[in-house]
This record gives C-alpha cells, sequence and structure tokens, in this order.
C-alpha cells in the first residue's frame, strides 16, 4: 500500500503548523531521516518500513504499525516516549534511546536493539 503523503508533504506540514496530526495515516515506505516529528501525533499510523533514523519523535506513538522500520542513530528518539501498543516486529533500533520509554504491550519480536539505551524503560512486552 503507498503512503498517503510524501516526504515533502511532511516537511511542508511541520514547517507551517505548530502541531501535525498524522494519526492513522499510512506513511509505509517514507523517507523520514532526520527530521524532527517532535511536534507530530503518530498514534495509529502506519510507518511500515518507514526509515526514521536520526529522527525525533513526539511524546507518543501509541498502537503503531511500524513492522521493520528503522530507527537505528536515533539520539533522543524514544525518551520519554509512550509506546503502548506499537508493533515494532522486525524494527532495527541500534542505538535508540528508549531511556523512561513506556513499552505496554509492543511488540518487539525480531527487533534489534543492539547498543538501545534502556536506563529507566517501562517494559511490558507481549511476544506471541
Amino acid at each position: 500500500m503507498d503512503a498517503e503523503l510524501t516526504r515533502c508533504d511532511i516537511i511542508k506540514c511541520i514547517q507551517s503548523e505548530k502541531h501535525v496530526n498524522l494519526r492513522g495515516v499510512n506513511l509505509s515506505g517514507l523517507d523520514l531521516s532526520n527530521l524532527d516529528l517532535s511536534n507530530v501525533g503518530l498514534d495509529y499510523a502506519c510507518p511500515k518500513n518507514v526509515n526514521f533514523s536520526c529522527v525525533v519523535l513526539g511524546r507518543y506513538f501509541q498502537y503503531v504499525d511500524a513492522e521493520n522500520a528503522i530507527f537505528d542513530n536515533a539520539i533522543s528518539i524514544f525518551h520519554g516516549c509512550v509506546l503502548i501498543g506499537a508493533n515494532l516486529r522486525g524494527a532495527c533500533m541500534v542505538g535508540a534511546n528508549l531511556h523512561l520509554a513506556k513499552l505496554q504491550g509492543v511488540d518487539l519480536q525480531y527487533a534489534n536493539l543492539e547498543g538501545a539505551h534502556l536506563e529507566g524503560a517501562n517494559f511490558e512486552v507481549y511476544i506471541i
């Protein structure tokens, strides 16, 4: 399924709006690397196979279907983030900062957490 927006669309939104809500939007396959998405709402979005390398995400990333997404070298990506019910199956999270993140019901099966910062993270992970 193709993404509903392009990288350029998202850049225009974050430059023109104080807060951008992409709740439930299909972002599959986009390259969103090196963007500041801290004021972007992504709850229930579908960023499958999205490149989030070096991205700063907003506080909430709930019920997101980010299967096989790339979060490597994400310096402050998930610091204090709420990831309830997120699908991160097969995600590459090498070096991601999950310090103080709340991960309840998150699917991390096959995810690569090598070098991830997990200090203070609250895990209630259910792998089936």
